[in-house]
């Protein structure tokens, strides 16, 4: 009895709500006047079949008369009076015409081709690092880099003088970049 108490309930609810969509149909045909199914008295019942047989004789009436407006389809001419141009000759179908095309041929990339070099020249490459080096090989290149470092120019000196111009901007660089006057330190 107890698992059967949220079913009552369900069926209690449902109810209800069936009663209440109920009344509100027959309120709503109250209000226009349309009698609500199963409350028709026996003398409304000749009425509604008139209505009825009305309601079919229009139907026939409408669709007569739209029967009787509608367009007819075009009679087809016949083929004996058309009459045909005679003017220009018909070509014959049997020249073949020459086809040129615009769009430039594709050039064939093979990029399996590219790949298999490049693994050949990094096989190759990794062999003769594998090798080693000859002995004086590191007396060689410690001599090639002293001897680039000497044939340089010389630094130039970073003090010089600099004309009046590069003066005034660098100048106007250091009030625009550097810090604001309030937070510059006191001139001595």
């Amino acid at each position: 009895m107890g698992d059967l108490g949220p079913l009552f309930v369900l069926l209690l609810v449902f109810g209800l709500i069936a009663r209440t969509v109920s009344v509100a149909k027959r309120q709503q045909s109250a209000i226009r006047g349309i009698p609500a199914p199963g409350t028709e008295d026996a003398a409304s019942q000749p009425m509604l079949g008139m209505l009825a047989e009305m309601r079919r004789e229009l139907e026939l009436a409408r669709h007569r008369q739209e029967g009787a407006t509608r367009p007819l389809p075009p009679k087809p001419k016949d083929p004996s009076r058309r009459l045909r141009p005679t003017a220009a000759p018909r070509l014959a179908r049997s020249a073949e015409v020459g086809v040129e095309s615009i769009r430039p041929t594709r050039a064939v990339i093979d990029y399996d081709r590219e790949a298999a070099q490049l693994v050949a020249s990094r096989t190759a490459v990794a062999e003769v690092t594998a090798e080693g080096r000859p002995a004086g090989a590191h007396k060689a290149f410690d001599q090639r880099v002293r001897a680039a470092a000497a044939a340089a120019a010389p630094i130039p000196n970073p003090i010089r003088s600099h004309p009046l111009r590069q003066l005034r901007t660098a100048v106007i660089w250091q009030e625009i970049l550097g810090p604001p006057v309030s937070l510059r330190p006191p001139a001595d």
